[in-house]
Order: structure tokens, then C-alpha cells, then sequence
């Protein structure tokens, strides 16, 4: 069992098995073989030199009658040590299995990344074909049209960024003076309402002088109508009864003076009458 027991232990978590250890434990096992065939060889010697007993011949422990004391401790203190190592390695027997785990994934990762730069290697070993004149002709003319279309391009592009520069301040131009516009349309409308507002104040007050024109043109029109015509007599209007639309004439012999109307419907029934009556009549 102790020999099973030490070819059952597995090396450090981190370390590889090697040949040290094994050698290691091959003599640990022979030293307890020959330690054990010295306690059989002095039990063998006990018993043959010292008579039986009938206290011998009871059944009692064996490794008591058989290990003296000294040797009987020594060999538990050997067993003890093996049974804690045993204990030992029994514990760190996962942490063991997940560094040998750790240990194979880095073998095949290891083996890929190997077997890959063989493979570039082998590639890059590799002789290139031989290649026909009239290939290489073929690849030269490929290549100088390559080479005369990239120039062309780039021209091109040279081209096109000169015009979209050109295009971009157009636009920019373009802009400026559509708000310059936009301002000075906007500043005719404001001009162009106050000059309105202005216009319709002038108009109402052109009306209003124009009315007053009218008023003043008939007072005088009718004023001079009175003094042109000859009269005798004074005519003297009321308006308490009588006469035509209800105002009453006085007669008076007023010669020098010119007509009197005591009331505004006596002027109006006047105004009436000169103008149903042309003047000269």
C-alpha cells in the first residue's frame, strides 16, 4: 500500500514530471522495503531465540509483537510523513489537473503557431515558376498602363478639386449677395409702407383742405351773388312760423345794408333757392 501510495503522487502544481522525482521515489520505496525486511528478519529472530509464552500464544496487536519500540516509532514517523504528503498532493490534486490542463492548451496553441510559420516558411522557400518573355512583355505593358493611368487620375483630381473650389466660392458669392438682397428688399417694403401711411395721411389731409376749398368757394359764390343783384328792400328771416319751410319773412325798408338770415335753415332755404334760380334771371 505505501508503494502504491507513492507512485500515486503527482509533482508540484507548475513543475513537469521528471526523472529526478521518479528516481526519488523508486529509493524511497526501497529504503522501506529493506526497513521492513530488518523488522521481519529481528521478529523472526525474537521469536526463534525466546520461548513461547501462553501469553504469546493469545491473540493480541501484531505490530506490537513484531516492531521493537525505536524501530516501531520510526517506521509511523516515515508513515506519518507519507500519509501528510499523500493528504497533500490529494488537496492540490485539482489545482495539479488545472495547471496540466493550462499546460496542454499552451502545447496546442503552441503547435498551431509551429505548424503556421512552417507553413509561411514553406512559402517563402517556395522557387517562383518560371516565366515566359511574353508574359513579362505583358506584365511590363500592364504596368506602364497602370502607371500612365494613375497620372491621368490624378490630373483628373487635381481638375475636379480646382472646380469644386471654384464652385464653392461661387456659392459663397452667390450667398452674400442673396442676403445683401434679401436686406435691401427688406428696408423698400419698410420704406414703401411709411410712404403709404404717409400718402394716405397727405390724401385725408388734401381732402380735408379740399372741403374746406369747396365751402369757402360757395360762401363767396354766394356772396357775390348777394351784393350783384339789386335790392330794395331788407328781408329779415325768422324761424318761428310761417313762410316757406316754415320761417317767417319781415320786410323792412333796409336799403343800404345787405341780406340778414337770423338762422341756418334760413341760409340753407337761400343756398336752395339761388341755386334752383341761376343768377341774371
Amino acid at each position: 500500500m505505501l508503494g502504491k501510495r507513492m507512485e500515486e503522487k503527482e509533482p508540484e502544481p507548475g513543475k513537469r514530471p521528471e526523472n529526478s522525482d521518479r528516481n526519488y521515489k523508486k529509493k524511497r520505496v526501497e529504503e522501506i522495503g529493506s526497513t521492513l525486511a530488518q523488522i521481519r528478519a529481528r521478529h523472526k529472530a525474537n521469536r526463534s531465540s525466546c520461548p513461547r509464552k501462553e501469553e504469546d500464544l493469545q491473540p493480541k496487536d501484531a505490530t506490537a509483537k513484531i516492531i521493537p519500540e525505536n524501530e516501531k516509532s520510526e517506521f509511523y514517523i516515515l508513515l506519518e510523513e507519507d500519509l501528510a504528503k499523500a493528504v497533500k498532493l490529494e488537496k492540490e490534486r485539482p489545482k495539479i489537473k488545472e495547471e496540466m490542463e493550462k499546460l496542454k492548451v499552451d502545447r496546442e496553441q503552441l503547435k498551431m503557431v509551429e505548424k503556421k510559420i512552417e507553413e509561411t516558411r514553406a512559402k517563402q522557400a517556395a522557387p517562383l515558376p518560371d516565366i515566359s518573355p511574353e508574359v513579362q512583355k505583358r506584365i511590363s505593358s500592364m504596368e506602364m498602363t497602370i502607371h500612365s493611368l494613375r497620372e491621368s487620375l490624378g490630373e483628373k483630381d487635381r481638375v475636379l478639386s480646382s472646380k469644386t473650389d471654384s464652385l464653392k466660392m461661387l456659392n459663397q458669392q452667390l450667398l452674400q449677395k442673396g442676403s445683401e438682397f434679401a436686406e435691401k428688399a427688406e428696408t423698400m417694403r419698410k420704406e414703401v409702407a411709411s410712404l403709404k401711411q404717409e400718402y394716405m395721411l397727405h390724401e385725408d389731409n388734401l381732402r380735408a383742405e379740399i372741403g374746406q376749398y369747396r365751402v369757402r368757394l360757395e360762401e363767396t359764390q354766394l356772396s357775390n351773388v348777394l351784393v350783384n343783384e339789386p335790392q330794395k328792400k331788407c328781408i329779415h328771416y325768422s324761424t318761428n312760423s310761417g313762410g316757406p319751410d316754415g320761417v317767417v319773412v319781415r320786410v323792412c325798408d333796409c336799403h343800404a345794408k345787405g341780406p340778414r338770415f337770423d338762422s341756418l335753415r334760413g341760409q340753407s332755404w337761400l343756398k336752395a333757392r339761388l341755386v334752383s334760380k341761376p343768377v341774371g334771371v
